[in-house]
């Protein structure tokens, strides 16, 4: 179960990346760099419990990692050789519709 819970969601987010692309990956992006920047404003009020301290150091280091990875990503999708790739795909699909359903149409993926 968990694998096709998984599963979905990889499908749903390859559906979002296709669909809006960069504006997706900004999206990301700086909803990350906003839940990091809250947490570390809120880190003074956490310094008088010890323990809660330890949770938000921790998130902050999560969230720090997700937005490395986002980034990543990000770069990745951006460099010549993925760009050259999509081009050459957008070529060869040029003057072929997509069907419904799929990961290009216009309805979303069923999990």
């Amino acid at each position: 179960m968990m694998h096709a819970i998984t599963h979905a969601f990889h499908r749903l987010d390859v559906w979002l990346q296709r669909r809006l692309g960069r504006p997706y990956n900004a999206l990301l992006g700086i909803g990350l760099t906003i839940e990091i920047i809250r947490r570390l404003n809120e880190l003074p009020d956490h310094m008088k419990e010890a323990p809660r301290l330890a949770g938000v150091a921790a998130l902050v280091v999560m969230n720090l990692a997700l937005l490395i990875h986002q980034l990543g990503e990000m770069s990745h999708r951006l460099s010549p050789s993925a760009r050259a790739d999509r081009r050459e795909r957008r070529r060869s699909q040029k003057g072929r519709g997509t069907p419904l359903g799929s990961a290009t149409g216009s309805d979303p993926p069923t999990g």
